[in-house]
């Protein structure tokens, strides 16, 4: 190329433009090495806390609850959950590398079934099932599981919107909310197994037992069979240990069960059963069971719903269904 070389910047000599550069380039050096050094400081802090893998809310070893929070929670977006709702508990025995959904059934606005014992005590649903649920979850994680909460205190899952109340209580709309929460929180933590808690009801209190419901119209529909198998066969077994006439309403399917989405006829159980666009497009995507033990509308099994050695009885014979269901897979 002709012509000659454009004149360096602001006319320096060539030997100060090459100390000029020098000077820049330890001067960046320094920076990065400074910028290096706080990140592996960060690393080294919060690889010291325990984590579970694809989740963010994490209990303490103790396993003393932990606000919960959606993975959009730490991207510092709010949290769509309550407090106390959607909480994730990390092993506290050998890693096991697989995460177990336990859902309290109902809390907050949603009381459940209610029920008398013999001796005339009103005792609600959603308290017995948080009993269990808390029971269970030590036990799964000393085995090993990680394990998410979609509570753990009375409160609704999701935080709540317009049109979710009708006074104190659930609308319909509340009620689709509620549940579609605790589907996005266990699709979310990306947990392996649901476990449902829930206590039966009816209006004849003579009624009783135990069962256990799966959908069967899931691609995993197989696993949760064999998993519903696992549960009625360990929870009936445990219940009945100890000579109580507990009678076997066996593993049954959730067809007709549902109550109707808003505006809509389901069939299903919003946390077991498929998709039903435009209504419900975001079911659970792993196998899962509803487990009820007992009536509460029964005032003889209401007795022993209430009673913390029974819930125990519970939450062991549901960690022993859970350890057998991985051991087979």
């Amino acid at each position: 190329m002709s012509g000659s070389l454009p004149a360096p910047p602001y006319h320096q000599p060539a030997h100060h433009r090459r100390n000029r550069r020098y000077g820049l380039a330890l001067l960046l050096a320094l920076l990065l090495l400074g910028l290096v050094g706080v990140l592996l400081w960060r690393s080294a802090l919060f690889s010291s806390q325990p984590r579970a893998s694809s989740v963010s809310a994490v209990g303490s070893s103790a396993g003393t609850p932990a606000p919960g929070h959606s993975p959009s929670g730490s991207s510092g977006l709010p949290s769509p959950y309550n407090d106390g709702a959607c909480v994730v508990f990390p092993p506290l025995g050998a890693n096991r590398q697989a995460t177990v959904f336990v859902d309290p059934g109902h809390g907050g606005p949603d009381d459940g079934a209610n029920g008398f014992t013999t001796g005339g005590k009103l005792i609600h649903e959603e308290d017995l099932t948080l009993a269990v649920g808390l029971k269970l979850q030590p036990l799964l994680q000393q085995a090993g599981y990680t394990v998410v909460m979609s509570r753990v205190r009375d409160t609704a899952v999701p935080r709540l919107g317009p049109g979710d109340l009708h006074g104190p209580l659930f609308s319909v709309q509340g009620k689709d909310h509620d549940l579609f929460g605790r589907n996005a929180c266990a699709n979310e933590t990306h947990a392996d197994l649901l476990i449902g808690v829930h206590f039966n009801g009816f209006a004849d209190p003579s009624v009783g037992g135990a069962e256990t419901i799966y959908c069967p119209h899931r691609p995993f529909s197989a696993q949760s069979l064999r998993l519903a198998r696992l549960v009625q066969h360990d929870v009936l077994g445990g219940l009945r240990a100890d000579g109580r006439d507990i009678p076997d309403r066996g593993v049954v399917i959730d067809t007709g069960q549902g109550r109707p989405l808003t505006n809509r006829a389901y069939g299903h159980l919003v946390e077991l059963g498929p998709a039903s666009p435009p209504w419900f497009t975001d079911p659970t995507m792993m196998p899962g069971v509803i487990v009820e033990p007992l009536f509460v509308t029964s005032p003889a099994e209401a007795d022993l719903a209430v009673d913390a050695g029974v819930q125990e009885v519970i939450a062991r014979s549901l960690e022993r269904a859970v350890e057998a269901y991985f051991a087979q897979t």
